[in-house]
């Protein structure tokens, strides 16, 4: 449900993982629009965009326009239960297999990607392969650039909102705990570093890895 403003027609897009995006006209209630889109199975990308045009013929949207994401959306709940922070990464194979060979990139280019976290989607995010010598390793570290005006915030860990950060494996640690107890170690001298914690990664529904 939406509430719509000024707008004499409204219109639905919506796209399931990578396929084609789906755009149904809706017709406007008492200043509001409603729609049901169809479910999908468990662990499944849906993202979703509201167009409306007023009597002026001004189109509007949401998200709205300049919003570096052009849908929002969700995840399906699936029965994936862990402790850690969980992260779904959605990116069409062609896409990753062409990203995950690509050891130029530097910055904020990155290849187009969608992330989740807790059921919210972050559309348009650019991702990419980072480090120096690790970019040779068999498992990738990672870059991701969320979308202008996108900020991720992960109560109780996070001092406070981001919208970029690396995904790092830990390939060549054989205790998997290396960045997080250093992180953890200059933290409490003092000294201003990069914070660390183990998370749990997807992609496409599948585990991808900590």
């Amino acid at each position: 449900t939406a509430e719509v403003k000024n707008a004499t027609e409204a219109s639905i897009s919506y796209v399931f993982g990578f396929g084609s995006p789906v755009t149904v006209r809706v017709p406007i209630i008492a200043g509001a629009i409603r729609f049901d889109i169809p479910g999908q199975a468990a662990g499944s990308l849906i993202r979703y965009r509201l167009n409306a045009v007023s009597a002026q013929n001004v189109p509007g949207s949401w998200p709205r326009q300049g919003d570096g994401a052009i849908f929002t959306g969700t995840t399906v709940a699936s029965a994936v239960t862990t402790d850690l922070p969980r992260f779904e990464w959605f990116m069409p194979d062609a896409t990753y297999n062409a990203a995950v060979r690509d050891l130029t990139l530097r910055g904020d280019d990155g290849y187009p990607a969608v992330l989740a976290y807790g059921g919210e989607i972050f559309d348009n995010t650019k991702v990419r392969v980072k480090g120096q010598a690790s970019r040779y390793h068999p498992k990738k570290k990672w870059k991701f650039i969320l979308a202008p005006g996108r900020e991720l915030e992960i109560e109780g860990l996070l001092p406070k909102k981001v919208d970029e950060f690396a995904l790092h494996s830990n390939w060549s640690d054989k205790s998997f705990l290396r960045e997080t107890i250093a992180s953890e170690a200059f933290a409490a001298a003092g000294v201003a570093v990069s914070q660390a914690f183990p998370v749990q990664l997807e992609r496409n529904n599948q585990f991808y890895g900590l």
